[in-house]
């Protein structure tokens, strides 16, 4: 929980909290347009890089080494 007030406390974050507070989330998308568009997607990018390369092929290298 810690964690996630980290991450959406950065900067061009503030921003975007606030506008999705006062406006909504259709203000939010008239307002921040496609800038939104792209931290969705590379926030989604990143996550599953992690979850479904990543975790994966280091779990499998080392159950390699136990052959």
């Amino acid at each position: 929980m810690k964690m996630l007030r980290i991450i959406l406390s950065l900067g061009f974050l503030k921003s975007y909290k606030k506008t999705f507070k006062e406006i909504g989330f259709r203000g939010l998308v008239q307002k921040e347009g496609w800038s939104i568009v792209f931290v969705f997607i590379v926030f989604y990018l990143i996550r599953d890089t992690l979850i479904f390369i990543i975790i994966p092929y280091i779990s499998i290298s080392g159950l390699s080494s136990c052959f």
